[in-house]
């Protein structure tokens, strides 16, 4: 998707205060033993970025993020159950400007998401990955989200709970040239998503990216991206059965602007173990484009391929079509049509099944 523009409030004492909000309606298809639903959700985001000190060359701020989900559908009761504090974020940023490169540094909570598997070239850039509806999700590793970043997908206040992690994230990027040996980035994540639990919930996140090209411009290829990332750690980071062994992901991500086009493949792969030796390995490869109509008006689509028994979506496929509407620089609204092959149900012949979803997304931004 093209990036969202995002406003922000700007108080006296230099805090900037951005916010969002979304409304979801969508409608599931009945799958074997099941019924028609409808399923609608109001979503909300919240952060503030203050100033901290200025030391040189050096910025530092102190940033908070708050995020909250209530269901809108049969639920309806359960309106105010939410903890409003979803995903919380509270961490000092240091940023600092080099001759060529750029350097950052946090501590704190933080959401990993905010600085890894980001693809910059088609953003919503007040996006850390927990929305999670189709129109969204084209921008995500799946895989990375079992490191508790995101909602749910299912939409239950019962289901996952999306949380933040401690811990130190640094990175350093050059900004300037158009050479094989520039605009290099390399990011780093040392972290853990339970302090209570620390050995089992310890992970740290890896991560090279190369830029190229300029956005819009008179090339045929404007800008591009490619990143390769490793994320190692306790199976309780990735809220995996066995939470006594160690388990890797190894995710890539590739997109180029061509024209009004913008071109992308994603990839990654979970190495775990579910118990003694028993070795398995979960796949993700995802192929996808986006096409920009004018300057309000974009489609996209996606195809995603999943193969990994261990989480029931061996051999299943995920068909992801939107078009997004730019009212103005505070709202955006979006259609979408999602298709799932081989998804796994256990009131089905075979325990799979196929299903569709249909649905409509409003966005409204500061």
């Amino acid at each position: 998707m093209p990036a969202m523009a995002v406003g922000s409030i700007t108080l006296d004492d230099g805090t900037e205060i951005q916010a969002d909000t979304t409304i979801t309606s969508q409608w599931r298809d009945g799958t074997s033993g099941g019924v028609n639903e409808y399923t609608g959700a109001f979503d909300y985001r919240v952060e503030t970025k203050t100033p901290f000190y200025e030391r040189g060359d050096h910025e530092g701020s102190i940033i908070m993020r708050v995020s909250g989900l209530a269901l809108i559908d049969d639920q309806i009761g359960d309106f105010f159950d939410d903890e409003l504090i979803d995903i919380n974020e509270l961490f000092l940023r240091d940023d600092y400007a080099g001759e060529s490169n750029d350097y950052y540094f946090v501590a704190g909570k933080f959401a990993t998401r905010r600085f890894f598997d980001k693809d910059e070239i088609t953003p919503d850039t007040f996006d850390i990955g927990e929305r999670r509806f189709a129109g969204a999700i084209e921008n995500t590793n799946n895989l990375l989200n079992f490191m508790n970043e995101f909602r749910d997908v299912n939409d239950s206040l019962a289901g996952r709970d999306a949380k933040g992690s401690y811990g130190f994230s640094f990175g350093v990027k050059d900004r300037d040239g158009d050479t094989f040996a520039d605009r290099w980035g390399f990011r780093q994540a040392l972290s853990v998503a339970e302090l209570g639990h620390f050995g089992n919930t310890f992970y740290g996140v890896s991560e090279i990216n190369k830029n190229w090209g300029e956005a819009d411009s008179d090339d045929l290829f404007d800008a591009g991206q490619f990143d390769l990332g490793l994320v190692y750690g306790g199976n309780g980071a990735y809220r995996l059965p066995n939470t006594s062994n160690t388990s890797y992901t190894l995710y890539t991500s590739f997109v180029q602007q061509i024209d009004k086009w913008a071109p992308y493949v994603r990839w990654g792969t979970l190495f775990g173990q579910t118990g003694g030796s028993s070795d398995f390995s979960v796949n993700e490869f995802r192929f996808g484009v986006t096409y920009s109509l004018d300057d309000k008006n974009t489609l996209a689509t996606h195809l995603s391929y999943f193969d990994g028994a261990e989480f029931a979506v061996d051999d299943t496929f995920i068909w992801i079509n939107t078009y997004r509407h730019r009212f103005s620089d505070q709202v955006s609204g979006w259609l979408f049509m999602t298709q799932n092959f081989n998804q796994y149900n256990p009131n089905a012949t075979g325990s799979y099944d196929n299903s569709w979803s249909s649905g409509a997304h409003v966005s409204l931004n500061l």
